[in-house]
């Protein structure tokens, strides 16, 4: 039973090392929300296959429920927690997210017979790599490794080999750095996205805070994604600006409004007379009267307002507090000033009174 377990959890590593290395970034980039309870686990894996834009092939034997909630997770992250629970792997192939049993994988692999080849690396140590590639076998496989040549040897199932050897064709690729001066997004913010999509087998990433800059060295098709990863996320953002007016309003004798609050019936309120405003406001944010209804006035609207009230009234305006804030953010406005108090307090070893001015908001 102990080796049955230390198997399916060496299986489950490997596969999921593949899918992080066969995925390429575009697909590591979508992101997966999943918030489901006690719901059919076909129903959940053709949930994410839609929102990651990928293909499924669910096994017949694949079945159970699942109750799981996640936001805004990378696909293969969405995928283990999606099947862990049930014991239950997959695989990636031809952009086709395989899903099995593990008595499947067994069933298959029993049969096959193994078969034994050599790759040579160029560029990367393939004692770096050997940690990857020991991941990626099957239980019957075997890695060996030659470092004073830089060579592999697997001993695998055909299919098995093939893959391991497309894998290491990605990986053996000259390294190349590239520079990505940054001006709206901050540096370690793009960093931590790089991270969650490069594995560090496949790149590294250093960020120079003093010119807010993100250093990428990877192969050239990686560097490449990252051009138009970088490119969407260093955007400008948009700005709100958010203005406001508190008025002191003294009505004179002829604009005195009394409320009476007796009525005869909700058809039938007793209303005092109204004195029109001379100007014409919008239907939606004005009636009969110049009763103003709770609304959004354009910048128009809004100095049309104003006139209205100071040309009927005696107007001062008391302030106009003003915000910019980025578009997403919160931003809050203090009204106010700051008052002098003085504090007191006697020295407990010269016994004498010290006076302190402070400011409260």
């Amino acid at each position: 039973m102990k080796i049955k377990k230390r198997s399916l959890l060496f299986n489950m590593i490997f596969l999921i090392s593949f899918f992080m290395i066969s995925f390429p970034l575009y697909a590591q980039e979508k992101t997966v929300s999943l918030d489901v309870e006690n719901m059919n686990i076909e129903t959940v894996l053709k949930m994410v296959a839609e929102q990651s834009g990928l293909n499924v092939s669910i096994s017949k034997n694949v079945v159970g429920a699942v109750t799981v909630k996640l936001e805004n997770v990378n696909i293969y992250k969405a995928l283990d927690a999606v099947l862990k629970t049930n014991n239950y792997l997959y695989s990636m192939e031809n952009g086709i997210i395989n899903v099995y049993t593990y008595q499947e994988l067994q069933q298959e692999e029993r049969f096959v017979n193994l078969q034994t080849k050599v790759f040579t690396l160029a560029h990367a140590d393939v004692i770096d790599l050997k940690r990857v590639l020991l991941s990626m076998k099957t239980p019957r496989g075997k890695i060996e490794i030659n470092a004073k040549n830089n060579q592999v040897i697997i001993t695998d199932t055909p299919e098995k080999v093939r893959e391991i050897g497309e894998a290491l064709q990605e990986l053996d690729q000259k390294m190349e750095m590239r520079k990505y001066k940054l001006l709206y997004s901050e540096a370690r913010e793009i960093e931590t996205k790089l991270l969650q999509l490069i594995p560090k087998e496949k790149g590294d990433i250093y960020v120079d805070e003093r010119t807010n800059s993100v250093i990428v060295r990877a192969t050239p098709v990686i560097l490449n994604n990252i051009d138009e990863l970088i490119e969407g996320w260093d955007t400008q953002h948009r700005q709100v600006l958010i203005e406001a007016k508190i008025l002191e309003v003294t009505l004179d004798e002829t604009m005195k409004l009394g409320v009476e609050w007796q009525h005869k019936d909700t058809d039938s309120l007793h209303s005092p007379s109204y004195t029109d405003f001379a100007v014409k406001f919008p239907v939606s944010l004005a009636t009969t009267g110049g009763i103003f209804k709770i609304g959004s006035l354009t910048a128009d609207e809004y100095a049309i307002t104003l006139e209205a009230l100071k040309s009927k009234a005696d107007t001062e305006v008391l302030s106009s507090p003003r915000v910019v804030v980025i578009d997403g953010q919160e931003a809050s406005i203090l009204v106010g000033s700051s008052e002098p108090y003085i504090v007191a307090t006697t020295d407990p070893v010269t016994k004498l009174l010290v006076e302190e001015v402070k400011f409260i908001d």
